[in-house]
């Protein structure tokens, strides 16, 4: 927890604590509030800039596919960083141009482990 000191003109600080915007409470309130006005006025710059510069917006399809892709991203990810901790306990070979772990005579090739090859080199089913 921050402590903040303010100077206000005595006016001010007097309507201030009559009107209950003095308390921790209504300051952290205040605050939220500005924030949130603030993000969103950014994002309506940011809008005016794009069209302004003459890009169209994305249709709610194009939205939906960059957030399917960064949702993919992110799992590649993960199993990426289970397949390094495999392949450094126990060797590794290309395929795909992707290392995967060798698993002969350590794992059977399970559905699951063919799942995560897959997921990891971009062809899997979801």
């Amino acid at each position: 927890m921050t402590t903040v000191e303010i100077k206000l003109p005595d006016s001010l600080a007097k309507q201030a604590q009559e009107a209950g915007l003095l308390a921790p409470e209504a300051i952290e309130q205040l605050i939220a509030e500005a924030l949130r006005e603030r993000r969103i006025e950014r994002l309506f710059e940011i809008k005016r800039e794009l069209r302004a510069a003459g890009v169209a917006p994305m249709t709610a399809e194009e939205i939906e596919a960059e957030i399917r892709a960064a949702r993919d991203e992110a799992r590649r990810a993960r199993f990426a960083s289970k397949i390094s901790f495999w392949c450094m306990l126990v060797g590794s070979q290309d395929v795909r141009g992707i290392t995967v772990p060798l698993l002969v005579g350590f794992f059977k090739p399970t559905q699951y482990f063919q799942r995560l090859v897959g997921c990891f080199t971009g062809h899997h089913k979801a």
